[in-house]
């Protein structure tokens, strides 16, 4: 006879799926803008939470305001900066469980 927590126990989907499925749903929520220099960063498997958190990076561009002696030109010129997203998916279901900014330390 089986033990009945072995039943309540599904498999986590694979690993490539979970960073297919993040990938997905972070273009999805930024349609309409590049994500520039995407890179895939972290990949972790949170069996406590039974989540997969998958880490992307890419670059955005911030515009500069306008200066009073130089106007326009100055604007647009724009500063590169690195941002980071953690995609936290149920493990077993690869349902969307949040978006969070990773903050590097």
């Amino acid at each position: 006879m089986a033990d009945s927590s072995d039943s309540d126990q599904t498999s986590p989907i694979p690993v490539k799926e979970a960073v297919q499925l993040a990938l997905r749903i972070l273009q999805e929520l930024y349609s309409g803008q590049t994500l520039r220099d995407l890179r895939l960063e972290e990949v972790e498997l949170d069996d406590r939470n039974d989540q997969w958190l998958v880490t992307f990076g890419f670059t955005v561009f911030d515009a500069k305001p306008e200066s009073p002696l130089f106007g326009s030109v100055l604007s647009q010129l724009s500063e590169a900066r690195r941002d980071y997203k953690t995609i936290a998916l149920n493990a077993s279901t690869g349902m969307l469980v949040s978006m969070k900014m990773r903050i590097l330390q």
